[in-house]
């Protein structure tokens, strides 16, 4: 079959990260889990897998207004349930990847919601994480395999910034196409339920990117991030033709600072100490 679908919910609350990834493969169902710590993974059968609002794994729940998760294996034990407040839920008003998601890809990125409360607490391994008045972030991947290179960088936290509502999710990727390939990016900049939007086919130019910085210009608008990837990075699963066999690398809490201007005028200029990042070059 050659397919792969996946979910990214993300729970920050200061130097507290808990994402869940909930996804499915030709070889089965899964549910990883990553902390700032370390990263766990549990195996599923397909027959367990169903797919609802967005998907439901064996006792675990996964939607737009919370999840619900009782995981027990030899290596970890994660049960709890998060709420999510549904009416501040942030969808984009239209498709992350904008007319490319009518292509055929071999990876589609989406976005469910840039930022949303969160309610409740885990309890991993014996030990209870509250994430009540944290914030929260969603969003998905489907096809085949994920690229060969690639940035992500995804925060919810400015504590520069702590009377607005500032979330921020920036990706550039090599992406392969009708036999060639092209260096794509999407980027969303949300500031007090306001989104600015950069994107390959809205005109964004990647300016610069390393291992430290990622740089893209369009038009009047510029974001630039500086990582500080000292926080340490886990091994993940990731899908390479349907299969989760290959491995990436997500630091999953780490400094990272953000610059945005739009129009002249600088809108954002602060560290973000709790930042999720993947930094990805060609397996050679």
């Amino acid at each position: 079959m050659g397919f792969f679908e996946g979910w990214y919910f993300k729970h920050q609350k200061n130097e507290n990260t808990l994402a869940l990834i909930p996804g499915l493969c030709d070889d089965g169902a899964f549910i990883q889990v990553v902390t700032q710590d370390k990263a766990y993974n549990a195996l599923f059968t397909k027959a367990q897998y169903r797919r609802l609002s967005p998907v439901i794994i064996g006792d675990n729940k996964f939607g737009l207004d919370g999840v619900s998760i009782n995981i027990k294996t030899p290596d970890f034990r994660l049960s709890g349930k998060i709420r999510y407040r549904y009416a501040n839920i942030t969808p984009l008003k239209y498709h992350i990847m904008g007319p490319f998601n009518l292509l055929p890809m071999p990876c589609k990125h989406d976005v469910l919601s840039m930022s949303h409360d969160l309610y409740g607490a885990f309890n991993l391994n014996g030990e209870t994480i509250d994430f009540t008045g944290g914030k929260g972030f969603i969003e998905g991947d489907s096809g085949k395999s994920f690229p060969e290179k690639y940035t992500w960088v995804q925060s919810s936290d400015f504590p520069g910034y702590v009377d607005r509502d500032i979330s921020i999710m920036a990706a550039a990727a090599k992406i392969p196409f009708m036999g060639g390939s092209f260096w794509g990016t999407i980027c969303v900049i949300q500031i007090d339920g306001i989104p600015y939007r950069l994107a390959t086919y809205l005109g964004a130019k990647i300016i610069n990117r390393t291992k430290k910085i990622l740089e893209i210009k369009q038009w009047d608008s510029r974001l630039t991030i500086e990582i500080n990837s000292k926080g340490k990075a886990h091994a993940l699963p990731a899908p390479q033709n349907g299969v989760m066999s290959r491995k990436i690398y997500e630091t999953p809490s780490c400094m990272a600072w953000f610059k945005f201007e739009h129009k002249g005028k600088l809108l954002i200029d602060a560290p973000s100490p709790y930042a999720s990042y993947e930094y990805i070059e060609e397996e050679k």
